[in-house]
């Protein structure tokens, strides 16, 4: 029986994706690079066809043999990875993160990576880039594929081609309904489960098992090939993370693909097929596995040590990854592929389950002990940890509030507990993940002073009525109309809006763009289609119609204005490398009054576009600059932040009093209003 043929532009392609990826990971330097995973599910549904069918025409497919080959394929060089990202996070990450990290492991082992990042860290967001084994999702969706799909090929096999196509075509087509359903109710669930992800890995299937009769022209085959490669090609420069995808954004990567795979095998001759077969292309695919796997916590790890990633580091990652990666190939996955031929069935099962094992067992202990903290630090020093990295999630709500779900029922209570006097709330706290981060410090304020209030707080949640991001559900559209609603029939005696405010209005000059964060994409939901809309107008639109609902309903509104962004990225990560012994010096980049002033000026240009006297303002800026007019990074053996924009636990204490008069006075108005209603009641009577 002959060998089926071997295809180099294959291995170009998957050079071509895994370069894509991993220029994706090291900072955006390709925006759309995160396409390279369609493009490996593409070449993964041919392949894996093309040899189940290969084998069964020749009497040799054993369902046994396969998923044999699939765990020496897999198996040994991933769970090398897995096993040292665990131990470089016991020297490197906080208890809390290493827990997290046992979790993703622990999904991993289990084969619901993809599942566990979509419900707790997501692709595109902040917490990504803490995440080491993020990677391993797509290992995932190719895994729980790998377990239906041989069995269906074989009952499949029984009948006609014709229905064998019609069967995947189907499944295909339902498949990619649901990717588009999905890309924008929800994001995350869409980009890695696999009901929307089937139909990039049966598009290859497909093309295996499709009988083309074509003969090669060079002309038209060039035309074909030169067009399917721009397809391949274009997406990674003009996708970005704010693309809905997968859907019908994947459609050029992923035909694309397909229709390189498929022009090559008619015409091997053409410039696309040697241009992919150059043997340093070539290699590249060949390690192209080994390096997917160890690039992102190389990355990741390289990041949190430095906090950030400079040209210096990016140089170091991309070396450090390759070199992994060329030791894994060559004394990981060549060995197991092809030198172990001894080590046959059960024992290559025992094996696997074995070492599965063990990264549960370990995975286990590290969220037991909540990432081994007694073990590794003082208690200090855990405490240090617990300040540092506070973000508040204990306060969120529920990021979406379902159609038969009352809203009550996602709202956290902050202050004091029980039904507030007059049977009118004292406040509603509205805000984002600076909102989340200041809940426990104005949960202490209203209970000192004896205030009942709710909340609805929740990562990237701007509080404006009719404003969407364009990479969020729109479940959120109908969650902002709730709570719009539920103001209108509770009438809290004070509304309270925190956001990150520059993330919306933007800066007024590009003078410091590395240390800014561009502007978030948005639009007006009232006018979703007209996205050239001015930017500023819509934001002073939807703050001035909370303005008037507030004015109509009694209701005074607060607007608590944005933190100063520091200079350094990570100054909590900064702070703890210094308290564990790994940094001489604390790094503290800071960033002047000046600069923070300019970032805030479209900010400040809205809040002055509100009608007169309709809102009162709360600043904590004024805290946390010196004298010298810096931003305050560190004091009294404190981090004040977490990130670049977000303040610490300690942070958030430094500048409480600016809280606090916010409370006081909301106290003292209730009382004004309170006396003045019985005042009116004792004359009346």
């Amino acid at each position: 029986m002959q060998k089926m043929a071997y295809r180099p532009d294959i291995d170009g392609l998957r050079a071509l994706a895994v370069i894509a990826v991993v220029m994706f990971h090291l900072g955006n330097i390709v925006p759309g690079g995160f396409v390279g995973v369609d493009i490996f599910f593409v070449i993964s549904g041919f392949l894996i066809t093309s040899i189940i069918r290969f084998e069964i025409a020749n009497d040799r497919f054993s369902l046994t043999k396969f998923w044999e080959r699939r765990i020496r394929r897999i198996f040994p060089a991933l769970t090398v990875v897995i096993a040292t990202t665990l131990a470089v996070g016991y020297f490197l990450l906080t208890p809390n993160e290493l827990k997290s990290l046992g979790e993703s492991s622990l999904a991993q082992a289990a084969m619901v990576a993809n599942i566990y990042f979509a419900n707790n860290t997501g692709y595109f967001a902040g917490p990504a880039e803490q995440t080491p084994l993020l990677q391993t999702w797509s290992l995932a969706v190719e895994e729980q594929f790998y377990l239906f799909f041989p069995l269906l090929l074989v009952v499949l096999q029984r009948f006609s081609r014709r229905k064998t196509l019609t069967t995947l075509s189907l499944m295909a087509a339902i498949s990619f309904a649901a990717s588009i359903f999905y890309a924008r109710i929800t994001p995350e669930v869409n980009f890695f489960s696999l009901p929307t992800r089937t139909w990039e890995l049966l598009i290859g299937c497909l093309l295996a098992v499709t009988s083309f009769s074509m003969k090669p022209h060079l002309t038209r085959d060039s035309a074909i090939s030169g067009l399917a490669l721009a397809m391949l090609l274009l997406p990674l420069y003009f996708y970005t993370s704010e693309t809905p995808f997968p859907g019908v954004a994947a459609i050029p990567p992923v035909v694309g693909t397909a229709t390189l795979i498929f022009i090559h095998g008619v015409n091997p001759q053409l410039a696309t097929f040697r241009l992919l077969s150059l043997a340093p292309i070539r290699f590249i695919g060949l390690i192209s596995y080994s390096l997917y796997l160890w690039h992102w916590p190389v990355i990741v790890y390289i990041r949190m040590y430095f906090g950030h990633l400079s040209w210096k580091q990016t140089v170091l990652a991309s070396g450090l990854s390759a070199l992994l990666a060329l030791l894994s190939w060559k004394f990981i996955e060549i060995p197991c592929r092809k030198n172990m031929t001894k080590l046959r069935g059960p024992f290559i099962f025992k094996l696997a389950a074995t070492a599965t094992c063990l990264i549960i067992l370990a995975s286990l202990s590290l969220i037991w002990t909540n990432g081994l903290a007694k073990f590794r630090f003082h208690d200090f020093q855990i405490a240090h940890q617990v300040d540092a990295t506070w973000n508040g999630d204990e306060f969120a709500s529920h990021a979406r509030i379902s159609e038969d779900q009352p809203i009550t029922n996602t709202l956290v209570t902050i202050g004091k507990e029980g039904t507030p006097d007059e049977m009118r709330l004292d406040f509603f706290l509205w805000g984002d993940s600076h909102g989340l981060v200041l809940s426990k410090c104005l949960d202490n304020l209203a209970k000192q002073v004896g205030l009942t209030g709710k909340a609805y707080l929740q990562h990237s949640f701007a509080p404006l009525f009719n404003v969407q991001r364009t990479d969020q559900p729109k479940s959120r559209v109908y969650t902002r109309q709730r709570i719009k609603q539920y103001l209108i029939n509770e009438k809290p005696r004070n509304l309270i809006l925190v956001c990150r405010w520059s993330g919306y209005a933007g800066y007024q000059k590009q003078s410091d763009w590395q240390a800014y964060t561009p502007p978030y994409v948005f639009y007006d939901t009232r006018f979703p289609k007209d996205k050239a809309r001015n930017r500023n107008l819509i934001l002073q639109q939807n703050l001035i119609a909370i303005a008037k609902i507030c004015s109509a309903n009694g209701i005074k509104l607060w607007i608590v204005k944005q933190v100063p962004e520091t200079g350094e990225k990570t100054p909590a990560r900064s702070y703890l490398r210094y308290t564990y012994g790994l940094v001489p010096h604390l790094s503290n980049q800071r960033r002047s009054k000046d600069q923070h002033d300019e970032q805030q000026l479209k900010a400040e240009i809205l809040f002055h576009s509100l009608p007169k006297a309709s809102a009162s303002f709360v600043d904590p800026a004024p805290y946390l600059f010196d004298p010298s007019g810096m931003t305050i990074n560190y004091q009294d053996d404190r981090a004040l932040y977490r990130d670049q924009d977000h303040l610490s636990l300690s942070g958030v204490e430094y500048t409480c009093e600016a809280f606090a008069d916010m409370f006081r006075k909301i106290k003292k108005s209730k009382a004004s209003a309170l006396n003045s209603s019985h005042g009116t009641s004792s004359e009346s009577r």
